[in-house]
């Protein structure tokens, strides 16, 4: 996801987004994407936030990525958006067809879901390391039409 691999280290993350510290702020821009704000306040996560998002009005609001670190290794990616933001959607497809915006229903193609109700996301045993968000934290019974908001790759 991103150009980035599980496992990578936080230096190598940080010489890819071309910043160098853990308290630096800096705009960088992936092909076909939105202006993009690169934060690290600790070694233990980066965030790209959108630069150009009208209406934020909470910090969180902004985050279209999370990359967390656990003892300088890259465990965990999270890209997300709300509805109304598409010009802010992650591009990238999961097997070259299923992305933020596609329905949860799509990845029926390729295993079967479960989803949980604690952490309302939804995972497969046939897809380990990925879990998707979906629009209405709901099963696919009670809404089969709900959309993919958030991936995360682990």
């Amino acid at each position: 996801m991103l150009g980035l691999q599980l496992g990578m280290t936080f230096a190598n993350v940080q010489a890819l987004f071309e910043f160098d510290s853990t308290s630096e702020r800096r705009a960088t821009r992936f092909l076909n994407s939105p202006r993009l704000i690169v934060d690290s306040d600790k070694e233990g996560s980066i965030l790209l936030r959108a630069a150009d998002m009208d209406n934020v009005v909470y910090d969180w609001q902004n985050i279209l990525v999370r990359l967390i670190f656990d003892h300088g290794i890259l465990k965990l990616m999270i890209v997300r958006f709300s509805k109304g933001d598409e010009a802010y959607r992650y591009q990238g497809k999961i097997f070259g067809k299923v992305g933020l915006g596609s329905q949860v229903s799509e990845m029926l193609e390729f295993a079967p879901l479960e989803y949980d109700d604690a952490e309302e996301l939804f995972y497969s045993n046939g897809l380990k390391g990925l879990e998707l968000g979906g629009s209405n934290a709901c099963d696919l019974i009670t809404n089969p039409s709900q959309i993919i908001t958030s991936i995360r790759i682990f």
